[in-house]
């Protein structure tokens, strides 16, 4: 994907994903989140009707410096398509 806006923690990333793990990739910090670590996903509308929040909750959160985030929220707009392309083996 693209460049997402992402506002916890604060920045634009883009996100890949794999087999086992997704990885967020910024310009100063890149994440490595393992799928096992996932709890929860939740995809929350914002009260203007204009954005929806994706929101990853993990169990043990990620580490930027000696701040943690157990949750790494995204923003997306109702009126763009967001695109995904998917690749699979089998």
């Amino acid at each position: 994907m693209g460049d997402l806006p992402v506002l916890t923690p604060r920045g634009r990333y883009s996100i890949e994903m794999f087999p086992a793990f997704l990885r967020l990739h910024g310009k100063s910090y890149d994440y490595k989140i393992q799928y096992k670590h996932i709890s929860r996903l939740f995809q929350l509308p914002k009260p203007d009707q204009r954005y929806v929040y994706f929101v990853i909750s993990m169990d043990p959160p990620i580490k930027q410096g000696q701040t943690r985030y157990p949750h790494v929220v995204l923003l997306f707009s109702k009126d763009e398509t967001t695109e995904v392309q998917v690749s699979l083996t089998k």
